[in-house]
């Protein structure tokens, strides 16, 4: 069967294998690092499935060059003045969408396959908020992540009114939601780094945030601890740190802010 692998990150990309393609925009010429959604969509250029390319990037942190289309299909999802897609995701009705469809996915792979296929189906990214037989569970799983991610949310948020340069969050449980914590924090709190940690059994996956190279701290970071992993983005990464290392991770990344 043909493998088309397609990725924005910079990783690994000795692969190789009769049936499978590699692409990622990171290693061209001109080097740069779309969303796959993005990426998939000017391949397809389908018009029905603008609003999937725009919940894909925006959910990633990029605004795509056809928002003003979208915005004229769908202006009832969309307000008019839009500076950033973060904005989106979090003031406008599209972005409730896609936070819907976000945490859908936090759920056993039997339910996320039957979202699939209800998303195959609809005709309108407004199908979403219609409750009916076809999309009732991903309305339910929502409403269930959903407040367990505000109570999160809001334990994180008084964190962050009394952090000077970084904010440090933490929290364990049956969901991983750090990703999702630390791109809102870093809407909410544009001046400040974000890192929020999710602690289960020996490790702690830490999603970073931040307006400075946080990936250039983060691979220094992880240098200094055995068995830690990470990379990501510029302004966006991701790290898998012991817990007993987590309290020295911390103040490395504080010190290498205050240094910066």
């Amino acid at each position: 069967m043909p493998i088309l692998w397609v990725d924005h990150h910079e990783v690994d990309s000795s692969y190789s294998g009769d049936n499978l393609s590699y692409y990622n925009p990171i290693f061209s010429h001109d080097k740069s690092s779309e969303p796959t959604s993005y990426i998939a969509y000017k391949i397809s250029m389908k018009k029905e499935d603008i609003w999937f390319a725009m919940a894909g990037s925006i959910a990633d942190n990029y605004m795509p060059e056809f928002k003003d289309e979208f915005s004229k299909l769908y202006p009832e999802l969309w307000k008019k003045e839009i500076n950033s897609a973060f904005q989106a995701l979090y003031e406008t009705d599209f972005g409730k969408i896609i936070q819907m469809l976000a945490f859908a996915l936090k759920d056993r792979t039997s339910s996320v396959v039957n979202m699939t296929n209800f998303l195959i189906s609809v005709n309108s990214p407004s199908d979403v908020f219609i409750e009916n037989e076809k999309n009732s569970k991903i309305l339910k799983r929502y409403s269930q992540v959903y407040k367990i991610y505000s109570k999160l949310l809001e334990n994180a948020k008084n964190i962050a009114r009394s952090s000077r340069k970084v904010i440090f969050f933490h929290y364990g449980g049956d969901l991983s939601m750090s990703a999702d914590l630390a791109n809102e924090l870093s809407y909410r709190f544009p001046g400040k780094i974000i890192l929020v940690a999710y602690i289960k059994g020996t490790y702690a996956n830490v999603s970073i945030r931040g307006r400075i190279d946080v990936r250039k701290i983060t691979l220094e970071a992880i240098s200094n601890f055995e068995g830690a992993t990470g990379g990501g983005h510029k302004n966006a990464t991701g790290a898998k740190v012991k817990v007993e290392d987590l309290p020295k991770f911390r103040e490395f990344f504080e010190r290498s802010v205050e240094n910066s």
